[in-house]
């Protein structure tokens, strides 16, 4: 599998930079479905239109504003959203070292392959690996990705180093609502039974996307009944199409 390169810049933790580039670590596993009419099969396609000037706008007139009542914007200039930007929008600045158990996992939020940019930034990305790996340790930084500025962190894992971006304390949904209930001493030992009997390591290639996989089964028998005549070879393509669509 050909790995996509989404972003490219410097990682820098004091004085030491090093040009890398993240890469896609995860791959969706259910085909992508193309909404089309029922008559002609022919691709859906989503016009910006305007519902009271009654006709289509071109992307380049399109304002941003934030909606504070039913009908009723503030308004927002591209200039003033351009100027409050991040300027080092190619460069991860690490601000703390820490530990990985320090980071709650409800934290989590998307992950990467980092990898140094060719010929440049191999020794410094090594460094900063066997770092990280060698004291157990995981760096807590700041980036621009897509316009959006992102809590990450790095760490070692197999070899490589791995960024994740994490959620901000504030988006966050917190419950305040306590759940009581009286539990007995004979339930609370049956439920120590249980999950010291279902306790083991767990291996996450016994774990298969069943949904995903009945997906792909129910394109495969449908396929040489349901795509448009003269277009592709129904077995050679559609297998190609197939692994395109899961990423393979």
């Amino acid at each position: 599998m050909t790995f996509r390169s989404v972003w490219k810049g410097n990682l820098n933790f004091g004085l030491v930079s090093m040009p890398i580039e993240l890469k896609t670590l995860q791959k969706e596993q259910i085909p992508r479905f193309n909404q089309l009419c029922d008559k002609c099969h022919s691709r859906i396609n989503y016009k910006r239109f305007c519902s009271s000037c009654k006709k289509e706008v071109k992307y380049e007139d399109i304002i941003k504003g934030f909606q504070i009542a039913k009908d009723k914007f503030i308004i927002i200039p591209k200039d003033k959203i351009e100027a409050v930007k991040n300027s080092s929008s190619k460069v991860i600045e690490i601000s703390k070292i820490t530990d990985l158990s320090d980071i709650d996992s409800i934290y989590f939020k998307k992950s990467y392959w980092i990898l140094p940019q060719k010929n440049i930034g191999e020794k410094p990305y090594v460094l900063f690996k066997e770092l990280l790996n060698l004291q157990g340790k995981t760096a807590i930084g700041k980036m621009t990705y897509r316009s959006k500025e992102h809590l990450i962190c790095i760490r070692a894992y197999r070899g490589f180093l791995v960024l994740t971006m994490l959620y901000y304390d504030s988006e966050i949904i917190k419950i305040d609502e306590n759940v009581k209930a009286d539990i007995k001493k004979e339930e609370l030992n049956l439920g120590k039974e249980l999950l010291k009997k279902m306790t083991s390591k767990i291996k996450y290639t016994d774990y298969k996307n069943e949904y995903a996989e009945k997906i792909i089964s129910l394109i495969r028998a449908n396929g040489k009944t349901t795509i448009k005549k003269n277009t592709i070879k129904p077995e050679n393509d559609l297998m190609k199409m197939l692994k395109k669509s899961v990423g393979g």
